[in-house]
């Protein structure tokens, strides 16, 4: 067993190009780096009827291949490669076929992030002489490749885990490609969830359906799993009077959020951040006059949102004047309609009278008209 507290940088002797692990009947050989193992190939590993070969580092990267598996195919040797990252620049994990289909049936790769070669394939069959890449084996990529799915649990407010149909999944951590799970997300009590999300340095929001936030594991892995969970909103004070129109009050409404998280007002489904004055501690939003003044009277839906999730409330505007009250003059979107100062002119106008006189009068002498046609026809 060879362990080295550090790197491993591989020159070139004879035909062998990288950190050649071998090993002969029934004997076992260990490898062990606790940081790069490098070289034109990373690792090279190769049993005739050994037990077990395992070589474990933290990154395993290679000029030309970063991982070679050469185990015969009769025979029952375990080859084990555990890392955290595995790169070749040509190919990723080169495949011999040395001993027929069943080449490295017992090899396993164990890795968090596996980087696409420049065609974009994880697993190859590839020649040793000339370290190209002959075929895609898509069935050892599927099968002998376990992915380590990272996780960061939240500061506060909870925890997240994984669940998957494969008990294996939720007791190793570790999924094959196209694996689904589960992150279960377990929040304490007053605190929300604003989202899961995958990756270490850009984070995306994953998948989520009636069962839950789940993903699906990708070409390469990488998966690294956090949480976004805060307090739970509520709202702290608010004006408790409703605005009356006219009357030169302003509004507020007092959000335990951080000012950092606010995203935008929406009233009645409108967006309304322009019109809104935002001011720290914790948030704490607020309405004018002058725009407040061009809500109709009634009862409107306020909602304020953040990273964390939506504080709602109500504000309600009243008008103490009669001769601005509309009836249904509102188009209930949040605006009033601007009085026309024509509603009632048709009930009290002269000129309003005229005209039905005269409408009368018409109608009269059409109907005279008629008759006396009548009798010049009989």
């Amino acid at each position: 067993n060879i362990n080295v507290n550090g790197d491993i940088t591989a020159g070139s002797a004879d035909y062998l190009k990288g950190t050649y692990a071998y090993a002969g009947e029934n004997a076992n050989l260990s490898v062990v780096a606790t940081g790069t193992i490098s070289g034109s190939i990373g690792a090279d590993i190769s049993g005739d009827g050994a037990n077990t070969l395992s070589v474990q580092a933290k990154e395993i990267k290679g000029d030309n291949i970063g991982v070679f598996l050469y185990i015969r195919g009769e025979s029952d040797s375990n080859a084990i490669v555990t890392a955290d990252t595995i790169s070749g620049k040509n190919v990723s994990i080169g495949l011999s076929n040395y001993g027929g289909d069943q080449s490295n049936k017992n090899s396993t790769i164990i890795a968090w992030k596996i980087e696409l070669n420049n065609r974009g394939n994880v697993a190859e069959n590839a020649d040793l002489e000339t370290l190209e890449a002959i075929s895609v084996n898509k069935n050892f990529e599927l099968n002998n490749i376990l992915y380590l799915l990272k996780i960061e649990q939240p500061a506060e407010g909870g925890t997240i885990s994984l669940e998957s149909d494969d008990e294996s999944v939720e007791e190793t951590g570790l999924a094959n490609e196209t694996a689904k799970v589960y992150v279960k997300v377990n929040i304490q009590e007053g605190y929300a969830v604003a989202g899961v999300y995958n990756g270490k340095d850009e984070k995306k929001l994953i998948s989520k359906d009636d069962k839950g936030y789940y993903i699906v594991v990708p070409k390469g892995g990488g998966v690294y799993l956090t949480a976004d969970i805060g307090p739970a909103l509520k709202i702290i004070d608010e004006t408790k009077d409703p605005h009356e129109i006219g009357g030169g009050q302003s509004h507020f409404v007092e959000v335990n959020a951080n000012i950092n998280d606010f995203k935008q007002v929406i009233l009645d489904n409108v967006d309304v951040t322009k019109h809104a004055t935002v001011t720290e501690g914790s948030t704490i939003v607020t309405f004018d006059p002058s725009f407040l003044d061009t809500l109709s009277v009634g009862e409107h839906d306020l909602m304020l949102k953040f990273r964390i999730g939506i504080a709602s409330t109500k504000l309600r505007v009243i008008d103490n004047n009669p001769d601005n009250n509309p009836s249904s003059d509102s188009n209930n979107t949040g605006f009033a309609i601007p009085k026309t100062g024509i509603e009632d002119m048709q009930k009290t106008s002269s000129a309003y009278k005229g005209y039905m006189i005269a409408s009368f009068a018409v109608a009269a002498a059409i109907v005279t008209f008629k008759r006396n046609r009548k009798n010049l026809v009989k």
